[in-house]
């Protein structure tokens, strides 16, 4: 009688339909997977809680590992610029001591040391008399006689020295930077850079040229001149050195751009001289203030009926006189 009933009660309990009892075991299909999904979220969730001291401890690692590349990378660049001043102090000590032995060697030392004893000039021209200045250099792609900066043309550690000042201390905040297409050579002050650039740093004749999309070859390779070659300077002969634009047409005069003109030519000659910092015309990328020369006009007029002592050029550029006259 007990399986009797216990069957009358399942018949009572069964859907009315086959559709209804289809639908029902999808119910119990899908309450037995959230089950066994729920379980598997469990497991993974303690597998990931145990490895997160593990996850963390590789990300600090790597961070370690990152903080000790950065500081190689500093220690290295440290590094060079301890070597380049050890380089340009052990140029100077040779300078110094040839600067002593020419001295030591030199006719008027020996008369001044010998005394009352010490052979005496034949003539004093011949004492003053010096051989003639030779400025000339071949340029190897032309065969023709040029003047190059002296400073872009050294072949031993004094390429070290600033093209503008002429000296070769480099230390902070005064560094001399090198362009990274021709080789030039100036100090940060010189030539107006507020900060040195993380990658290369160029002239501005040679970022011009790199504007424009010309092909180019780096520093390490041998220096390319090619920019620097294709321009002069508006007040001397001087080829190469370190250029920047003439204020008169500079950013002026229908945007066309202006003259170059040396920058040492602007610091010794006292009509001309290096002008502000163009307003909105600075660049992010290398904090190099775009400043400018000007009056370049008035020192060429002045200049148009005197002849260069060395070059013997008249009326090319803007001349220097001697203050005594």
């Amino acid at each position: 009688k007990g399986k009797e009933e216990d069957l009358a009660y399942a018949l009572a309990c069964s859907p009315e339909s086959e559709t209804m009892g289809e639908l029902f075991m999808t119910q119990h299909e899908l309450a037995k997977q959230i089950l066994v999904n729920r379980k598997r979220m469990k497991d993974l969730l303690v597998k990931v809680v145990a490895q997160l001291p593990e996850e963390a401890k590789y990300f600090d690692e790597r961070d370690e590992d990152m903080r000790k590349v950065n500081k190689f990378i500093e220690a290295n660049k440290e590094a060079k610029r301890l070597l380049k001043r050890e380089r340009r102090a052990e140029q100077q000590k040779e300078n110094l001591a040839a600067a002593e032995a020419a001295v030591a060697q030199s006719t008027r030392n020996s008369a001044n040391s010998a005394g009352r004893g010490a052979p005496k000039l034949l003539e004093e021209d011949h004492y003053f008399a010096k051989p003639p200045l030779n400025i000339y250099t071949k340029d190897p792609a032309t065969g023709q006689d040029v003047i190059y900066d002296k400073y872009t043309i050294q072949k031993t550690d004094q390429d070290l020295l600033c093209t503008i000042c002429g000296q070769g201390h480099s230390e902070e905040p005064n560094q001399i930077v090198f362009c990274e297409m021709c080789d030039l050579a100036v100090h940060q002050k010189c030539y107006g850079i507020e900060k040195i650039p993380e990658g290369e740093w160029l002239c501005w004749p040679c970022k011009e040229y790199k504007l424009s999309g010309a092909p180019r070859k780096p520093r390490w390779a041998g220096g390319d001149f090619t920019a620097i070659d294709k321009i002069k300077c508006l007040c001397c002969p001087v080829k190469r050195g370190a250029f920047k634009r003439e204020t008169r047409s500079a950013g002026q005069n229908g945007g066309k751009p202006g003259a170059w003109v040396h920058v040492v030519c602007a610091v010794w000659n006292l009509n001309i001289g290096v002008c502000a910092p163009v307003p909105g015309a600075s660049s992010s990328s290398d904090q190099e203030q775009v400043d400018t020369i000007g009056g370049t006009k008035e020192a060429i007029v002045a200049s148009q009926h005197l002849a260069c002592a060395l070059c013997n050029q008249k009326g090319c550029g803007a001349l220097v006189k001697c203050s005594h006259g």
